[in-house]
């Protein structure tokens, strides 16, 4: 029989382990495949962790079908869109990007190819 020490051990393992495994290995590839367009009616940033704080970026945006999704975001998107933007999340991209056409458009369509993949998904979706 198993030590009670090993069984602690290996509950302490899942609870820890399961969430970042939910946060970065299963749920990125689930929300690659979908598609929705909305409204972003809430902007908002989390503290986190204790000597070591780091922040995590939010949105929570209103869809065309009428549910209501809460996106995480990176740092560059948080900051280049505002409450009242259209954003539009296409199938395949891990994040939604704003809709309508701005400088980053042209840009990308100089530079073809050399466009940094570390900026494309500020790039905004043509309407």
């Amino acid at each position: 029989m198993k030590s009670p020490r090993f069984i602690l051990i290996a509950i302490a393992s899942i609870l820890v382990l399961g969430p970042l495994l939910w946060l970065y290995v299963i749920r990125p590839p689930l929300a690659r495949s979908e598609r929705w367009e909305g409204v972003i009616v809430e902007r908002f940033e989390k503290a986190h962790g204790g000597n070591f704080k780091y922040h995590t970026y939010h949105w929570r945006v209103e869809c065309e079908d009428g549910a209501t999704r809460s996106v995480d975001v990176d740092t560059a998107l948080y900051t280049s869109v505002r409450v009242g933007d259209r954003v539009c999340k296409l199938k395949g991209d891990r994040y939604p990007r704003p809709v309508g056409r701005s400088g980053l458009n042209l840009l990308e369509e100089q530079m073809g190819d050399e466009f940094p993949d570390r900026l494309r998904h500020l790039v905004p979706v043509e309407e």
